[in-house]
C-alpha cells in the first residue's frame, strides 16, 4: 500500500515531494534541502572538518550528487577565510563524461569557485590502479603546491603522465 505524499511535516505548507525514511517523515522540495544541508553542517561541524585557511577540494563530476555537495561546501566555506576547489576527472572514456565536463565547469564558475579539470590519456586504463593513484596524488601535489607557492600552472587541466604496465 503506497502512503499519500500530502503536505511537508516541517513547514505544512507546501504538499511533500520525498519520503524521509531515517524519520518517517514527508518533506516538501524546500524543507528537504534546508534538512541535507543541515546535516552537512552539523557534521562538519562536529567532526571540526573545516579550519581557517584550509584549500578544500571537492570532487566533481556534473552530477547531482556532487553539484549538491559543492553548492553546501560552498555556503559552509563562505564562512571561513578558506579556499574550496573543485575537480573533474576527464577518464577519456568515449560517451561517459561528455556531458558531465561543460556542466560542472559551469557549476564551479557560477559558484565562483576555482576548477580544475584532469585529463587521463588512454594508457590510464593499462596501468595499474596503484600507479594511477599514485601519478594522479604527486600531478595534484604538484599543482597545489605551486598554487600555494604564489604560482600556478599554465592551463586548467593536467594531463597525467603514467606509465603503462602489462595486467
Amino acid at each position: 500500500m503506497t502512503k499519500n505524499l500530502s503536505e511537508c511535516y516541517t513547514c505544512k505548507k507546501k504538499p511533500a515531494v520525498t519520503y524521509r525514511r531515517i524519520d518517517g517523515r514527508y518533506l516538501c522540495k524546500e524543507c528537504f534541502s534546508k534538512w541535507v544541508s543541515s546535516i552537512v553542517r552539523k557534521t562538519v561541524s562536529k567532526k571540526k572538518l573545516f579550519e581557517r585557511n584550509d584549500r578544500i577540494i571537492v570532487g566533481l563530476s556534473g552530477g547531482k550528487d556532487s553539484t549538491v555537495l559543492l553548492d553546501i561546501l560552498h555556503k559552509i566555506e563562505r564562512k571561513y577565510p578558506s579556499e574550496l576547489i573543485a575537480v573533474c576527472i576527464d577518464e577519456g572514456i568515449a560517451n561517459y563524461r561528455e556531458d558531465g565536463l561543460p556542466i560542472a565547469e559551469k557549476i564551479a564558475k557560477n559558484l565562483d569557485v576555482e576548477f580544475h579539470l584532469f585529463s587521463l590519456t588512454n594508457s590510464i586504463r593499462k596501468s595499474s590502479i596503484i600507479g594511477f593513484a599514485k601519478s594522479f596524488m604527486h600531478a595534484c601535489l604538484a599543482m597545489f603546491s605551486a598554487s600555494s607557492a604564489g604560482t600556478s600552472p599554465s592551463c586548467n587541466s593536467i594531463n597525467l603522465p603514467i606509465r603503462t604496465s602489462s595486467i
